[in-house]
């Protein structure tokens, strides 16, 4: 493999890992877009997804049992979440507080998966449907790595036609503009705010098994960098901006991807994070900074 195909080789697979993170990325978004609060418990979200498939898959329940049981665990424990931890809190609370609240339920969560799963990794099986590689010009890619980015494309342009072509979705945004307006005009935020919660959780879960089969391994403390990453991502591409989280976690993909190539992959973050910060420097508002009323 000459430079130009080992260079585009390594751009498809950085590619393909951040559409992954994307996911994870969108899912912070609209939370923020909806409560005004970072999640800061979506990367442990994730991984708990990601260990609900990993379940499935050693039982050989198959690919498809194992995205839907990443899924909905994540999406029933974002429910919780929102109902346990952030609920109760006064609607006047100042958005630190909530974000504290979800720091304190991460911690949570990482310890009583620790204590279930026991720290060590865990390898992540490739379902068999998915093995093989797939030649595409000069370049090969694993069917595995395919499929993450292809789900992952459609499940971002199902939310998109969700978010935009829909009334729930018209719901969503009106509460992401103005909350007390919504109410008048009949929009029951009670409803809407934990749906978005189920949705951005069950996208992080899904997330985790598609990062667990593109890793082949799974610990408790990999919701610690993957929430960082879903974090900077939305910073990056410009808070509420849902195309923003997506190209920037497509950056942070492959510029993770490129450095373990071509540096090595001790770097693989502070090199991601480097490109981040120079960035914000440039432009303090990210890829893609919106308005109040563009968040969703």
């Amino acid at each position: 493999m000459d430079t130009v195909e080992f260079f585009l080789q390594q751009l498809g697979n950085g590619i393909i890992l951040g559409s992954a993170y994307a996911l994870v990325a969108i899912g912070l978004t609209l939370v923020f877009g909806v409560l005004g609060v970072i999640n800061l418990a979506q990367g442990e979200i994730f991984m708990v997804g990601a260990f609900a498939g990993l379940v499935c898959l050693e039982r050989g329940y198959g690919l498809t049992a194992a995205l839907l049981a990443g899924g909905s665990v994540a999406g029933v424990l974002g429910l919780l979440i929102e109902r346990l931890a952030l609920r109760p809190l006064p609607a006047s609370a100042d958005p630190h507080i909530r974000m504290v609240s979800t720091i304190g339920v991460a911690v949570v969560i990482q310890q009583l998966v620790t204590r279930i799963f026991s720290a060590r990794q865990h390898p992540y099986p490739t379902p068999e449907v998915l093995a093989g590689r797939v030649t595409m010009g000069p370049i090969q890619f694993d069917l595995v790595n395919l499929f993450i980015l292809v789900l992952a494309a459609v499940l971002m342009l199902v939310l998109t036609l969700l978010i935009r072509h829909t009334k729930l979705g018209i719901a969503i945004r009106a509460v992401a503009e103005n909350p007390r307006t919504a109410a008048m005009m009949g929009i029951n935020s009670g409803m809407v705010v934990p749906f978005v919660f189920a949705v951005s959780s069950a996208l992080a879960g899904v997330a985790g098994v598609l990062v667990g089969m593109y890793f082949n391994n799974l610990g408790p403390f990999i919701g610690i960098p993957i929430g960082l990453k879903a974090l900077a991502a939305v910073i990056f591409g410009g808070l509420g901006s849902v195309g923003g989280a997506v190209a920037a976690s497509l950056v942070i993909g492959v510029a993770e991807v490129m450095t373990v190539a071509y540096i090595a992959s001790s770097w693989r973050d502070a090199v991601a994070f480097g490109i981040i910060i120079v960035a914000l420097m440039l432009r303090p508002s990210g890829l893609f900074g919106s308005k109040v009323s563009e968040k969703v």
